[in-house]
């Protein structure tokens, strides 16, 4: 599988054993966006992109939760974080990301769960 978010343009590739194309789509707007906010979910695992100096907006909700707001050219996106006790995050969550289905997109809420993060630093 290969998907992408670069210069406003969204790629997502998945093959079958690297054989058989079972999605192939490039583009901008819903593909784009999806692409983007996959990214967005997935810095979880790069902390440093979520910095404000790094494009993202924060509002805290509670004392676990806070939405985070990426742009970049037209797109803008928010995603919902919640918080394990130590301050990590534990969820992402989208009132709306495109899926395609019968051939065309269609708005399904959206969350993912960030499992385990583990570092190790090398002595």
């Amino acid at each position: 599988m290969h998907d992408a978010y670069v210069a406003g343009e969204g790629v997502l590739h998945a093959t079958l054993c690297g054989l058989f194309s079972l999605v192939n789509l490039r583009g901008t707007g819903d593909v784009a966006e999806g692409e983007l906010m996959c990214f967005f979910a997935e810095t979880a695992w790069y902390p440093t992109a979520l910095l404000p100096s790094q494009g993202v907006q924060w509002e805290a909700v509670d004392n676990r939760s806070a939405r985070g707001t990426l742009t970049d050219g037209a797109i803008a996106l928010t995603l919902l974080s919640t918080f394990d006790e130590q301050g990590l995050i534990e969820t992402v969550r989208a009132e709306a990301r495109g899926r395609t289905v019968g051939g065309k997109v269609v708005p399904t809420p959206w969350r993912g769960r960030i499992t385990e993060i583990v570092y190790e630093f090398a002595h």
